[in-house]
């Protein structure tokens, strides 16, 4: 399998998953939010035959935790350690390396819009470019995917995580000939993005 998708995700638990819209809506709601949508990610992506799906998780005694098999065909394994960038880094070269990955893309956990047909796009935009993006309105990025070869080497290098210039200091890491953007999503962070996603579950 030349295509793999890693989602970058903690194994739920009460007052440990988006702690910051836990301040707004309750560690319960937060949590439930956060299970739910990781369920949903696995269970929509686990079984697709076009690419193998990864969890790359934190801690790293979470690997072995029954938790994970009951949600689709996915292989999971530990982030690493360091900042993001060190991290996702690490998914980089584990996976190119462990599973002779050639295409590879990773997604957070908390972005409930995504859907097969953004995933196939990061694949096809990898036919052509080095490295592509899914933008989010924040500044950042949902997916980021790169080659493994032949692949950028620094693609993480100064990088300020968690800013309105994410996404800005990733690419200037880049010849800009080889990016390729797919379609903008957005993760549910704030109040206002979580009270939107429930808006459109009544849709």
């Amino acid at each position: 399998m030349k295509n793999h998708l890693i989602i970058m995700a903690k194994r739920p638990s009460m007052g440990r998953v988006k702690t910051r819209l836990a301040a707004e809506i309750g560690n319960m709601n937060a949590y439930k939010f956060f299970n739910n949508n990781l369920k949903n990610l696995m269970l929509r992506f686990g079984q697709s035959s076009k690419f193998k799906l990864h969890i790359a998780t934190t801690p790293k005694a979470s690997v072995d935790d029954r938790f994970w098999s009951r949600y689709g065909n996915v292989n999971v394994f530990d982030q690493g350690q360091g900042d993001l960038g060190d991290r996702m880094q690490h998914v980089f070269e584990h996976v190119a390396k462990a599973y002779k990955g050639k295409n590879i893309l990773i997604i957070g956990s908390d972005i409930p819009y995504i859907k097969q047909h953004h995933i196939i796009n990061g694949f096809k935009a990898l036919g052509r470019k080095k490295t592509c993006f899914g933008a989010s309105d924040d500044g950042g990025y949902w997916l980021v995917g790169q080659r493994s070869s032949p692949k950028i080497t620094k693609l993480f290098d100064n990088v300020r995580w968690s800013t309105q210039h994410t996404l800005a200091d990733t690419t200037n890491n880049i010849p800009p000939h080889q990016i390729a953007y797919i379609e903008t999503l957005n993760d549910v962070d704030e109040l206002e993005d979580y009270n939107d996603y429930m808006d459109s579950l009544r849709c």
